[in-house]
């Protein structure tokens, strides 16, 4: 009985003290939770969150670059339109402005740094390095100070004038009162057309050029020949434009864009600082149907970078010259060097003549099927060789005739002709007539219709007379290359 009685005591005992372990480990446990942590309001100089910040009405912004001003287009209307005082008539960059009045009407900042006791002369805010004058839609009105970097650079000291407080605001929030006016102005110089570009004229100038280039469009024909250019160089030689080398380049104009707005200025006279009183080149594009402008443009600096202008803009913008493949074209570069390329099946007489004699090669059939006639007789060759192969050979030479340079001196009058070509259509267009005529220093000159005569090589045309005479004796063309 006793023995019971001190089991069940001692049972009594370590319930309660498991009670106390019990206990104090709970404790324990809410003592280790950490407490959840208080709200901190965002400190905000302006405005605050939401809707209830008043509309900016107008920013006027002073910086080390000068002073100027956000306005408020439609006060009256949502949404609102801002745009720069003075520039109303230019194309801007409408959210870069958008984004100063946004700021202006509500700026958060990161930490409050100072109540009272800051030294403002060290923080770049007495003087400010830029002090940005709101006034909002309600009435009210307020000038925010912005001042140095911080340290490490993630943001910048800013306060309101008259306050106390100096708080630490996002460095992206400090640069939008920190630029200047004309990093608010688009960089687009010429419009670009959702098409490729056509225009009906361009005129290539400058001091670069001993005289300007004109270009002019030359219609494709529904009905006519097949044509492989679209423009003509007129002045100061008639020539067809390459399309690559030619008409690439200057379409290249349209949707042109500035790295940057170098300045502003009110009349012409101020482009001589520079290089644009006398620019190094210009351009000048007429459309009927796309943008039209005339740009000049200074000699490249060591960087390849150019000033650039456009006529009826006053920004002087800087462009890198890689972006102008026009910059020191000369009419050469541009223009169609190979003389003609007709496609054998649309011959109906290939006529040669020399100071010796006159020949024609007719041509009937088409493909496999094409059959050569000499002055009317069915050509042929001597044994082993194939005739309508011979005369593919010839005329594969007679397409490779090719402007070579451009001759020092006018083709004087009178120059004796060593051969000349014709090409008859058997579709009744105007024949096309190459002419090479006797030059000087291995070279002749070469004329196509009455385009303007260019040098060729004297070696090709040697090689071309004793192919046609290979031909004509029935003996192997051998190609020029």
């Amino acid at each position: 009985m006793i023995k019971k009685k001190i089991i069940t005591l001692a049972a009594i005992v370590l319930a309660i003290i498991g009670g106390f372990v019990a206990l104090h480990f709970v404790n324990s446990i809410e003592e280790d939770i950490p407490e959840a942590p208080k709200l901190v309001a965002r400190p905000f100089i302006l405005g605050g969150d939401g809707a209830a910040s008043p509309h900016v009405l107008t920013a006027r912004i002073y910086n080390e670059h000068g002073v100027f001003t956000v306005v408020n287009e439609n006060p009256d209307d949502q949404p609102h339109h801002f745009t720069i005082e003075g520039f109303a008539d230019y194309s801007l960059q409408t959210g870069r402005i958008a984004t100063i009045a946004s700021t202006a009407r509500s700026l958060a900042a990161t930490e409050l740094l100072f109540e009272g006791d800051a030294d403002l002369v060290a923080l770049g805010l007495s003087p400010p390095n830029a002090s940005i004058h709101i006034q909002y839609l309600d009435g009210t009105s307020v000038v925010l100070l912005i001042g140095n970097s911080v340290p490490g650079g993630a943001g910048a000291y800013a306060m309101l004038e008259g306050g106390t407080n100096v708080y630490l605001i996002p460095r992206t929030a400090a640069e939008n009162f920190l630029q200047r006016e004309l990093d608010l102005v688009d960089h687009t110089i010429t419009d670009a057309p959702e098409h490729w570009p056509d225009f009906k004229k361009a005129v290539l100038g400058g001091s670069t050029r001993p005289e300007p280039i004109i270009i002019e469009s030359d219609p494709i024909e529904e009905d006519g020949p097949i044509q492989f250019h679209t423009h003509m160089i007129v002045s100061p030689i008639q020539n067809r434009l390459h399309n690559s080398r030619g008409f690439e380049p200057l379409a290249q104009a349209f949707g042109l864009r500035a790295n940057h707005v170098e300045a502003r200025f009110d009349s012409t006279a101020e482009l001589a600082a520079w290089g644009l009183d006398e620019p190094y080149s210009t351009l000048e594009i007429i459309s009927d149907t796309d943008d039209n402008f005339k740009l000049k443009v200074s000699v490249p600096n060591e960087y390849g970078m150019v000033y650039l202008v456009r006529e009826s803009l006053p920004f002087v913008y800087q462009v890198d010259s890689a972006l102008i493949p026009w910059l020191e074209l000369t009419f050469f570069e541009m223009m169609e060097t190979i003389l003609i390329l007709p496609f054998i099946d649309d011959i109906a007489v290939l006529e040669i003549n020399t100071p010796d004699h006159s020949v024609n090669i007719s041509l009937e059939g088409e493909g496999n099927e094409l059959e050569v006639f000499v002055d009317g007789v069915p050509y042929e060759a001597i044994e082993g060789i194939d005739p309508v192969s011979n005369f593919r050979t010839l005329y594969q030479d007679f397409l490779i005739t090719s402007y070579e340079a451009i001759p020092e001196e006018p083709m004087p009058d009178n120059t004796p002709i060593l051969l000349q070509f014709i090409y008859h259509y058997r579709d009744g267009r105007p024949a096309d007539t190459v002419t090479i005529y006797e030059g000087a220093a291995r070279r002749v000159f070469i004329q196509l219709n009455d385009e303007t005569p260019m040098l060729g090589l004297s070696s090709f045309v040697d090689h071309l007379l004793r192919s046609i005479e290979s031909f004509l004796n029935g003996e192997a063309v051998i190609s020029y290359f």
